[in-house]
Formats: structure tokens, C-alpha cells, sequence
């Protein structure tokens, strides 16, 4: 189930961003491939390796959580990419992320941890720009109070492809 916290499963609420996030992107004209589109476990090597295998122009690979604390009082929303050692894949990875979070943020409110470093198994292994987002921390107050309006989800999703979008038109002007 993931994270759990402020009445939310993680699972649950991620499928359902994930879905928003590809019927926002799909109305721009992107072609989208989820890893998972029902409730249902992917290992995490099956996930990249669908990334791997997409065959599109300029491919990316997005991993959207929702986060958790030992403490409960860290809010937020982070965007983590991988340093890999291909620095094509790095500086695509990082600047993805940072729009994503510009975004995000923007759309959906909340404060900005950051982009930060991460080693994340769908981001370290896939071969092609590659974030994961966490939207913001299913065991903090504040952050579940924005999860309590009825457009939060979709808030968050239009703030994530948002993100996509104006990376998307800087790699095309590049």
C-alpha cells in the first residue's frame, strides 16, 4: 500500500494522479504509457524495464509518490533524480525535475523541499530521463489539509504536467 497517513493509502492515491496526469498530458498530444493502470503490484525492475523498452522520440520516465516522516513534521513536495554518470541523462534528469517541482508547487501549493540527488531504483535503472515525485507528506497535517479539497489530485496532476510540458518545449528549442 505504501504510505499510509491522514486517512490516505499511498496506492491509491498515486493510480489516481497517475491517471489524471496522463488524461492531462494526453489532451496535449503526448502518448502515454503507465506502468500501472489498475490496483496491482509491478516490481520495481518491471517498471524500468517498461521504460526501457518505450520506443517514442524523446521518452520519460516519472514516478509519482506521496511521502511519509518518522516525525510527522516534515511537509512538502521534493522531485529526486538520479546522478548518473551519463551526463546527457543526468542534466535531462535534473532539469525535468526542477520543472516538475516549479510546477507542481505553482499548481498545487505547498512548500518546495527541492530537487535532490536520489537513489531510487526505477531512476537509477531506467535509460532515459528520469524523476520520481513525492507530491507531498501523507503524515503531516499541513499537507493533508491540501489534500482535502476535491481538486487536489487533479491540482497536483495539471502542476506535474505542467512541468513535463515546459521541459518538453526547452528540449525542443535546444
Amino acid at each position: 500500500p505504501g504510505t499510509i497517513g491522514g486517512g490516505f493509502v499511498e496506492k491509491t492515491l498515486t493510480l489516481r494522479t497517475a491517471k489524471m496526469l496522463k488524461n492531462e498530458l494526453e489532451l496535449l498530444g503526448f502518448r502515454v504509457r503507465l506502468t500501472r493502470g489498475r490496483d496491482c503490484f509491478l516490481s520495481l525492475p518491471k517498471r524500468a524495464l517498461i521504460a526501457n523498452q518505450l520506443k517514442d522520440q524523446k521518452p520519460l520516465f516519472v514516478s509519482v509518490h506521496y511521502n511519509s516522516a518518522p516525525h510527522g513534521k516534515a511537509n512538502g513536495t521534493e522531485v529526486f533524480y538520479y546522478p548518473s554518470k551519463q551526463r546527457t541523462r543526468r542534466e535531462a534528469s535534473k532539469l525535468l525535475a526542477r520543472d516538475i517541482l516549479h510546477s507542481l508547487v505553482e499548481n498545487f501549493g505547498g512548500k518546495s523541499r527541492g530537487v535532490k540527488e536520489g537513489d531510487f531504483h526505477v531512476i537509477r535503472e531506467t535509460q532515459v530521463p528520469a524523476v520520481l515525485v513525492e507530491v507531498c507528506f501523507l503524515n503531516n497535517d499541513i499537507d493533508c489539509a491540501l489534500l482535502r479539497s476535491r481538486k487536489a489530485l487533479h491540482k497536483a496532476a495539471q502542476g506535474i504536467a505542467k512541468g513535463i510540458v515546459y521541459y518538453h518545449s526547452q528540449q525542443q528549442k535546444s
